[in-house]
Order: C-alpha cells, then sequence, then structure tokens
C-alpha cells in the first residue's frame, strides 16, 4: 500500500543513466547542480522533464 501512497522516482541525466533514486515523501535525494529527468514510478510512468538543479537551491516537484 505504501508504495501507491509513496512511490518510488528516479532522477536521471541527461545521458539518461539513472544518477539517484528516492520515495516520494520520503528522505530527499541530492544532485549536483545540472538538468535532470525525473521518472516517477507510478501507472503509468510521470516523467518530469528538464528539471534544472542551481546551487545551493532545494527543488520540489510538483507533477500535472
Amino acid at each position: 500500500m505504501e508504495a501507491a501512497v509513496n512511490p518510488a522516482f528516479e532522477v536521471m541525466n541527461a545521458e539518461g543513466d539513472v544518477v539517484a533514486t528516492g520515495t516520494v515523501g520520503k528522505a530527499p535525494v541530492t544532485q549536483p547542480p545540472g538538468r535532470y529527468d525525473v521518472r516517477i514510478r507510478t501507472v503509468p510512468p510521470v516523467v518530469v522533464r528538464n528539471v534544472t538543479v542551481r546551487p545551493g537551491a532545494e527543488i520540489t516537484i510538483v507533477p500535472d
């Protein structure tokens, strides 16, 4: 049941490599500045593209 409420997510770099994983609503992940895609592992998956991480910034993603 928790997976439905708090699905896993993956952070992917420009090459499409998974560089971080986590769970929605749990501990945040830390990434160096850059541009990433985030895939939330729901059915169907939700992909948020071109998330820009700036130095020292904290980002919260709210999918449409």
